[in-house]
């Protein structure tokens, strides 16, 4: 072989083995970009009037997976599609998700975001329960969203199971309207979210009245589905624990 082509042949060999060591560190460095499934539940996840999602829990989502450095999508759905899809489908994260030992051995469990307190709400009107061990006794008609924690919780509270309504995929706010419809005489929600509605000029201040919050707190996590890429997996978890990550915050 003359020294021209041995010097040719060196020289492939070399931008072959580059080329090589290029696709190894990008493999080893990029992942696949994350669906992130949430419902609409204002003040921590909701469409602005730009069709961005917004709210608290989505900015710390962001705020984390920015750190993260993965890539990443946010879709605002049905709680019941959010479920499904992060169940079902590969790569997918959903928030904020109650941790409860139902759904423990479900999802992998990546960060805190806030702890909440649900309260029992019901009308403003002598039709209503006035102390929670009526509702138990009275036959009064509980809403919960199907398939969330909300109905696990009534469960909790004794009441009975024909007198809880389970519906599909319906935001706080529409449980409030089921509720001054007459079609419902309580609901679960945070104080929180109540708030935003009649900040928003949604609710009157006074046509819902509290009954007190039940004796359980709620813990919201960021979670991923079983199907998730392991590298994916272990780059959440890792940022999961740097100290700078804000984890949780509780909500007044």
């Amino acid at each position: 072989m003359s020294i021209a082509r041995s010097a040719v042949f060196l020289l492939l060999f070399a931008l072959s083995f580059a080329a090589q060591a290029l696709e190894n560190n990008a493999e080893n460095t990029t992942y696949p970009t994350l669906r992130v499934f949430t419902n609409t539940h204002p003040p921590y996840s909701y469409v602005d009037h730009r069709g961005k999602p917004v709210g608290i829990a989505t900015d710390r989502v962001r705020a984390f997976l920015d750190r993260a450095g993965v890539p990443y999508e946010i879709t605002i759905v049905g709680w019941k599609r959010a479920l499904q899809s992060t169940s079902l489908e590969k790569n997918t994260l959903i928030y904020s998700l109650n941790r409860t030992p139902e759904r423990e051995d479900q999802f992998h469990w990546i960060m805190p975001l806030n702890t909440k307190r649900l309260s029992i709400y019901i009308r403003s009107d002598d039709r209503s329960p006035q102390d929670i061990p009526s509702l138990v006794r009275g036959g009064y008609r509980a809403v919960c969203n199907m398939g969330s924690s909300q109905c696990e919780f009534f469960d909790k509270l004794k009441i009975p199971e024909r007198s809880v309504m389970a519906v599909p995929a319906l935001p706080v706010g529409g449980q409030i309207n089921l509720l001054l419809g007459g079609r419902a005489d309580l609901m679960l929600a945070d104080k929180a979210v109540v708030a935003w509605y009649i900040g928003q000029g949604s609710v009157g201040a006074d046509v819902l009245k509290s009954l007190g919050e039940i004796d359980v707190d709620v813990l919201d996590y960021l979670a991923a589905g079983k199907n998730m890429d392991d590298r994916l997996l272990d780059a959440l978890l890792s940022a999961a624990q740097d100290k700078e990550t804000p984890l949780e915050t509780k909500t007044d």
